[in-house]
């Protein structure tokens, strides 16, 4: 008998988290002072989230951070001013007369008025630029790649017609839509577009999606040889791919699995924190997968991305923080007292308070 080595060339394809342009764009709003404190120990300041969309002033879904401040002394901290006041991310700003004494700044047990700006991020897409030509007469769509124009009738104003957009013929030829009340032309290789709108941009969700199915190279015999499907090799062939691909894979091209594959959506999970570092060099903070399910909350068996960031700087990186933290997407997050010296942010060698959300497939891997 004779031994044969038998080898399968490969296709792979992988998640993309960039199928579309998009960028998160972070920022401050102006500063909102929607409330004002009277007399007695039932009034208050109540800059809320609540209270602020009441007014007609838009707040994203989940800030990131918050800003606080006496309206009239934005200098000073409420420890200086001498007043109790509640200033929550998760919320807004809350200040009750009945928690006041009378202080330096304020003789009387009332708040003060205070304002508070919000830190918000959205993701921004850029949409595809169209090509247009608007016209108050009532016209029809043509789309002619080569050869004479055709005579385009106009239909009475008395009979509406749908507006329809014609797509550009790759044959000789001439083709012409039924009557609409909006001329749209459509540019093809050979016509010059006549008014062009430039790129818009609004928010968008994260679009994960599979790429299709890639094979350029081809194992030979020998010892010496193999199949590479790699990204530099795929990359080499003038193919594109992602610079951080969210998943990926494999398959024989002769013997793929049978199942049909089908698009895997991707979602990101609300922000989680279940632990608090305390002082000490056997303490941290420990948004470990394990932890977070001990807690009740749950975590997809195999997270395709995490994202992690300190609670209260959610827009400072680790390394501007000064602190050494370990975001491991098959772990969750892990913050050692012992690893911290001070720093810029915390001047003690203690953990910031962290949290992390994970990417998962909503429908499961695509197979």
């Amino acid at each position: 008998s004779t031994d044969v080595s038998f080898f399968f060339s490969y296709m792979i394809f992988f998640t993309n988290d960039n199928s579309y342009p998009n960028t998160e764009i972070c920022e401050w709003s102006d500063w909102r002072d929607v409330s004002r404190p009277l007399y007695g120990p039932d009034s208050g300041d109540y800059e809320t989230y609540d209270n602020i969309r009441a007014h007609g002033i838009e707040v994203c879904t989940n800030p990131l951070n918050i800003s606080c401040r006496a309206v009239k002394y934005p200098a000073l901290s409420f420890q200086e001013l001498g007043q109790k006041v509640k200033c929550d991310v998760s919320t807004g700003l809350v200040c009750e007369n009945r928690d006041q004494v009378p202080g330096p700044v304020m003789p009387d047990s009332v708040c003060l008025n205070y304002e508070v700006n919000i830190y918000c991020c959205n993701i921004i897409c850029s949409t595809t630029t169209i090509t247009t030509t608007l016209s108050t007469t009532t016209t029809t769509t043509t789309t002619t790649t080569e050869g004479p124009t055709p005579t385009t009738p106009t239909p009475s104003p008395s009979t509406p017609t749908p507006t329809t957009t014609t797509p550009p013929e790759t044959s000789t030829g001439t083709t012409t839509s039924p009557p609409t009340t909006t001329t749209t032309s459509v540019p093809t290789p050979s016509t010059a577009p006549s008014t062009t709108s430039g790129p818009t941009t609004a928010p968008c969700p994260e679009i994960c999606e599979w790429s299709p199915w890639i094979d350029v190279s081809r194992p030979l015999y020998g010892p010496d040889s193999g199949d590479y499907e790699t990204y530099d090799n795929i990359r080499a062939h003038g193919i594109e791919v992602c610079t951080n691909p969210l998943n990926i894979s494999c398959r024989a091209v002769k013997y793929p699995p049978s199942k049909t594959p089908c698009p895997e959506i991707c979602e990101w999970s609300p922000w989680i924190d279940v632990s608090r570092p305390l002082y000490g060099p056997d303490s941290g903070d420990y948004e470990t997968y394990e932890n977070i399910r001990a807690h009740g909350i749950e975590v997809c068996t195999n997270p395709l991305n995490i994202s992690c960031r300190a609670v209260k700087y959610p827009a400072l990186s680790f390394q501007e923080l000064g602190q050494k933290v370990k975001c491991d997407v098959s772990t969750g997050l892990v913050c050692e007292n012992r690893d911290q010296v001070p720093g810029p942010v915390m001047p003690d060698s203690v953990c910031l308070n962290y949290e992390h959300r994970v990417l998962k497939s909503v429908n499961g891997p695509r197979g």
